[in-house]
Parts: C-alpha cells; structure tokens; sequence
C-alpha cells in the first residue's frame, strides 16, 4: 500500500487578505484527493501563531476564530533530524512533543508576509519542499515597483509612474502631491507597492482625491505607487481584434506539458477584397467604390464605412454640389450610432469613424463592411471538460470558449490608403484613371474610371 503524502496547507497570517486567504485555503482542502493526501491545517493568526487542527479543515470553524483557536493546538515548524515536523509550541516535559510529519507545504496566503517570499524562504530554510514559486519570484512577484523594472529591462512595456515613500509622504504631503501631478498627471492610481486584490487602490482625478487616496493606501504599506491611468482600455484593446495575427505558442505548465495558446485572426486579414487607393477622393471615386460594394454575386443588405480620421476627412471635403443625387444625412443607425449617411445610386454608406485604425497607424484606411454579413462565432457549453492532470493537487474543470468576429461572404472591401505593401491574400484592386493599363503586378485587378481602348 502506497503511503499518503502528507502536505501541510498553510494560510491565513498577517495580511489585510487573510479571509480570502482562508476561504482559497478551504477550496484548495476540497480539491485535494483524499486517497493520495493526508491534509494537514495550518492556520497563521494575524499575529503570526501557527495553529493546527482538524476542525481547522472547515470554513465553519472561522465563523468564531477565538473559540477555534481554544479547540486547535499551538504549533512551530522545525526541524526534527531529517524531517520537518509541526511540534508543540508548549513542549511536553514527557514524550514526544512531535504533533505530525509533513512530507510538503502547500502555502495559500494572500499578500504580504505569506505571498511575497516570508514564507518561502522559512520552508527552504527548513529543507520542505513547497508548492508555488520560490523566494525570489514571490518577492518580486508582490513588489509592483520590482516587478516594473524588471518587465521595463526585458523591453516589456508598462504604465509610466513613481514609488512614494511613507517618511517622504508624510514629511510634506503637499510636495509629494506636487511631485505626483508634475510627474504623472491625472487621472492617476495610486495603490499600496506589495498588496494584492484591491485594497488601497484609488483612482484620483484631482488634488482632493489624491491626498485622501495616499493617506488610505498608507495604511496598508510603507510606500506607494502613482500610475498614470489607461483612458479607454477597451478602445485600445480593440487593436488585436483588427490587426491581430492567427497563430499560437506554446507554455510548458509543470504536471501537464505543453499547453498552446491560440490567437484568432484580425478582421483586417479576413477581407476577400481590398482597394488600394492613393491621392485624393472623388465623387466619382465613391460611387465606383459603391458600386463595387452593392454589385456582384454577394449582395449585402446594408454598408457601414469604419473610416480612419484622414479617410473621413478626405471623403467629407469632397464637392458634392453638382451631385445632387447624393444626399448626405446624418442619423442613428441601428447599432446606435451616429453615423454620416451617403446615399446613392447603389445604395447608402454610412460612415463613421474608427479611432483603432488611427492608432494602429492606419489613417488613411478603412473597412466597408455589409453589417448583415458578419458572424459572431462564440462556441462554449458543448465543451466544458472535467479531468485530473497527472501530478497536479487538483480536478481541472473548465469550459473552453471560443468568440470570435468574423466576415461572411465577399461584399466587404479593405480600403486601404497608406500605400504599403498589402498583406491581403484577396483580390486586390486599383481605381485606373489613365486610358492605359500600366504593367498589372500579379493578382491586381484595375476598376476602369474612363474608356481605355487599348484593353
């Protein structure tokens, strides 16, 4: 008969997270397979005693922690010859005062003192193999500042800011103030340098706010951080659903092997069309554009145009005065959006700009796209899994989640006005204005504006 691996589960200690460390302490207790592990509770007070008892094992028991801590036996962690043993804390005149073995240590701390290397470095002190990793990533890992510096030497871009010191605080809060305006600017967080969760994490729009953000945060640490804030995260995210590449990588996870990671692809590769453009717009121009969008064997029932500020600026300016047929308005669409509405002979264009494609460098672009001919692909329930990962502690359960933008059909068409080399693999277009065809590159197509008797 195999003997049980006897892993101490240490949580709790002195961190303002201590409840969540005990509640993470007794769903890890659960996961644990009773078959292969004996679990041994280790409970770490605020005040840093190490208490142990099987009651210790139930979330109940922190209902009323005194009267828990009067039912559990006191302990240290210390060595006993070549094992590390959880002994007495008041030691028998008679006997051993040995309570249990452990054969591993599995910390489950929140924050400081548990999470950030304390702990870490007394088990390797003690020769105990744990879980997790070891004292020098913890301790990086709960000091922001570290971390930042590390991530910036290894080219890893991070929100620009500064560490405020306690003693420098409270020395002349209104100059540290100052300091954090001049340096960093509003809207700024601030937030304690070594805490986890959100604890002591303001975000400060003036001097007000600022001032009662660093005094709460200082309750929590000896030193701060002023990070500028990230204005329209989501905006900005929306780069990689455009521009993002299809592709995976692999993470080698300790007990499972490899693992990829998958990346979709951006719409802007998805286009079976692309128009490449360069000079100056016309009402001619967008009308071939219309026609070329409302024509041909993939119809679409509507056309919204996702314009960069300079493409949005170039087809605004156009004179529309002896073209009285197109009418322009401007309305809500059915997205909610205010949009500029063209109407033409083929049908209306609503345009509207896309702040993305500016930064992604893409000003001069832009997407017309058939809004009844996108997918929203999104893929869940019918793979859920549950399995036990050979080495692992605990039952992996997940639901695999797939959600994904994607363009249906050949309607829509890639206007693309930088003048780079195209990376479409669609057909690609060229508006022709000459009565001659220059040399035609490989897979180009030209849209003839005017009689070109030489074809």
């Amino acid at each position: 008969m195999v003997s049980k691996i006897r892993a101490g589960v240490f949580f709790g200690g002195p961190s303002v997270e201590h409840e969540v460390s005990v509640i993470t302490a007794m769903q890890a207790i659960r996961a644990l397979d009773p078959d292969r592990y004996q679990v041994i509770p280790v409970y770490v007070s605020k005040q840093g005693d190490f208490y142990t008892g099987e009651h210790l094992a139930s979330l109940e028991s922190y209902r009323n922690i005194p009267a828990a801590l009067e039912k559990a036996r006191r302990v240290v962690l210390q060595k006993e010859g070549d094992r590390v043993c959880l002994v007495l804390a008041r030691q028998k005149r008679l006997g051993s005062s040995v309570l249990s073995e452990l054969d591993v240590a599995l910390p489950i701390f929140h924050g400081t003192g548990g999470e950030d290397g304390v702990m870490q470095a007394h088990f390797e002190r003690l020769g105990l193999p744990y879980a997790g990793p070891d004292v020098t990533s913890s301790a990086i890992g709960m000091d922001k500042w570290a971390s930042k510096a590390l991530f910036r030497m290894h080219g890893v871009p991070c929100v620009p800011g500064i560490k405020v010191g306690r003693s420098a605080y409270f020395a002349g809060p209104e100059a540290a103030a100052d300091r954090i305006e001049q340096e960093v600017g509003y809207p700024v967080v601030i937030k304690p340098y070594n805490l986890g969760s959100s604890v002591g994490i303001h975000k400060c729009r003036d001097r007000a706010a600022l001032l009662e953000g660093l005094e709460d945060a200082f309750l929590y640490s000896q030193a701060v951080l002023a990070e500028q804030a990230i204005a329209n995260f989501k905006v900005r995210g929306n780069r990689t659903l455009w521009a993002g590449r299809p592709g995976k990588f692999k993470v080698n996870v300790p007990g499972m092997g490899l693992q990829h990671v998958y990346f979709t692809e951006g719409i802007r590769w998805q286009f079976k069309r692309e128009l490449q453009h360069q000079g100056r717009w016309t009402v001619e121009k967008i009308i071939a554009m219309a026609k070329m969008f409302f024509t041909g064997e993939d119809v679409p029932k509507t056309a919204i145009l996702l314009a960069g500020k300079n493409l949005l600026e170039q087809i605004q300016c156009v004179d529309y005065s002896r073209h009285p047929e197109i009418q322009i308005t401007t309305r809500r669409n059915s997205a909610g959006w205010t949009v500029t509405n063209f109407h033409t002979v083929f049908g209306d264009i609503e345009i509207k700009r896309e702040p993305t494609l500016d930064r992604l460098g893409w000003s001069n672009s832009g997407a017309l796209i058939g809004e009844n001919r996108l997918v929203h692909y999104v893929y869940s329930a019918e793979h859920s899994f549950s399995d036990r990962v050979e080495g692992q502690e605990a039952t992996r359960n997940g639901i695999l989640i797939w959600d994904a933008l994607a363009l249906k059909g050949s309607c829509h068409i890639w206007i693309d006005g930088e003048g780079h080399e195209s990376g479409s693999t669609g057909l690609v277009f060229k508006l022709l204005e000459e009565d001659k065809v220059p040399d035609q590159p490989a897979g180009n197509a030209y849209y003839l504006m005017q009689d070109t008797p030489s074809i």
